[in-house]
């Protein structure tokens, strides 16, 4: 019973191979014995009738044999088991952005840091796998978001390369997020926005009746929000009228008033947020007069209106100062004019993406060969950096730098801290952005 078992399985596993090599083992070639047999009998011999019946009982099983050959051969052709591979990647993800799809099998390559501080970025390499051919005009859907934002929804066709490669991008023309093809033959897709959303749920304890939902602007002042969440409240703010945005824009919290915020977001590393912080105070609001307005009123407004221009490139803050009519009859104006001039005063913070929100970093410089720089640096990153290095090891990392290093927290106030107290060691301190 066994064998009979085995033999059904191999009989339906190769069908029309294992008839056809059946039949011509066994049938056709019992014919052929039969009809030799018939031609070499002496006594009695065979008549011509019996020799055309044997002959074309033979013919007949040969021609079926040859026949079953020929389907064989044909199915084999048609129902062969083929492997068709689609392989590719998409390149330089932040750690933030994560894509996934439904048909793609996603593998994750992370690519080495230059330093230790620095974001984690990665490839996504993708692989699909089907039993016949590919089609140009195939497609494979992906999904794509930043954390708790918006997701989306973009296609990419099968290329008929070795490993196509994908990047995602902002394209600040169309105002969407793109995907490009980097091999040769370039191609972009847009990012087809889904309808998948977050709603913001409004504090029952609001610091300004003239603020709706006072909750998106902790979001945005919030460092440890991700950036997908802020550029959804920045997609909300931009679909204020101007009367409402320019509340939210001139509004003052306990961290800091929302113009500084939006400038610093107009900086961020990643470009979607920091274009549509862009659009907001550059476009939908008139940063030059406000802040000019500010300046030639009392002292606290004038006050303010200094610190922000502390906070913005030095050229933008000169320009804004040029355009004070009169403004000789202002001398504060030129002492102003002088420290940022000087750029002892400007802070321009530059926020960096990352899967547990916006970094602050702060690149310190310094001679190796000034001891004593070296020696107030080594006892500062070790007394404020989290690490659990001893002394004698933060010396020793402190010799390989080489002159610089780049420190972070995710703290604006932090950054501005580190920055004086490196500046304060005799080293100069920067701020700086890594994409």
């Amino acid at each position: 019973m066994e064998n009979i078992s085995q033999l059904t399985k191999l009989s339906y596993q190769y069908g029309p191979f294992l008839f056809a090599l059946l039949f011509n083992l066994v049938i056709s070639r019992w014919g052929y014995k039969i009809y030799n047999r018939a031609i070499q009998r002496k006594d009695p011999k065979a008549t011509e009738q019996e020799l055309k019946t044997y002959r074309g009982y033979f013919l007949g099983t040969a021609i079926f044999g040859v026949i079953l050959v020929i389907i064989s051969i044909i199915w084999w052709f048609i129902t062969q088991t083929s492997v068709h591979v689609f392989t590719g990647k998409i390149v330089s993800l932040k750690e933030y952005e994560k894509v996934t799809s439904s048909t793609l099998f996603f593998r994750p390559v992370f690519v080495a840091k230059l330093e230790e501080n620095i974001p984690q970025i990665r490839d996504e390499n993708f692989l699909f796998i089907q039993n016949k051919p590919f089609t140009t005009e195939q497609k494979f859907k992906i999904y794509y978001n930043k954390g708790e934002g918006r997701l989306e929804e973009f296609s990419i066709n099968y290329v008929p390369e070795i490993i196509p490669e994908y990047c995602i991008e902002w394209d600040e023309d169309s105002g969407k997020n793109i995907i490009k093809h980097l091999n040769p033959s370039s191609l972009s897709f847009s990012l087809i926005p889904s309808l998948f959303a977050q709603d913001f749920n409004n504090e029952s304890n609001q610091e300004d009746s003239d603020i709706d939902d006072p909750y998106m602007i902790y979001l945005l002042q919030e460092e440890r929000t991700d950036v997908g969440q802020k550029i959804q409240i920045l997609d909300k703010l931009n679909n204020l009228d101007d009367n409402t945005l320019k509340r939210y824009i001139t509004f003052s919290s306990s961290k800091e008033k929302m113009i500084l915020t939006l400038l610093d977001l107009s900086r961020h590393t990643d470009k979607e947020l920091a274009y549509k912080a862009k659009r907001l105070i550059n476009q939908r609001f008139d940063l030059e007069k406000y802040l000019i307005d500010n300046l030639l009123s009392g002292y606290t407004k004038r006050m303010t209106a200094e610190k922000i221009l502390f906070r913005i490139e030095k050229e933008r803050a000169l320009k804004i100062l040029q355009q004070i009519p009169n403004k000789n009859s202002y001398p504060w104006i030129n002492e102003l004019e002088n420290k940022i001039q000087s750029g002892n005063y400007t802070k321009v913070l530059i926020p960096t993406g990352s899967s547990k929100g916006d970094r602050y970093y702060v690149k310190a410089e310094w001679d190796p060969q000034n001891s004593e720089v070296v020696s107030c640096l080594t006892i500062l990153f070790h007394r404020e950096l989290i690490h659990n290095r001893t002394i004698e090891e933060e010396v020793e990392l402190m010799k390989r730098r080489k002159g610089n290093r780049f420190v972070y927290w995710y703290s604006k106030g932090w950054a501005m801290y580190i920055a004086k107290k490196i500046e304060n060691c005799g080293a100069n301190a920067s701020f700086v952005g890594i994409k």
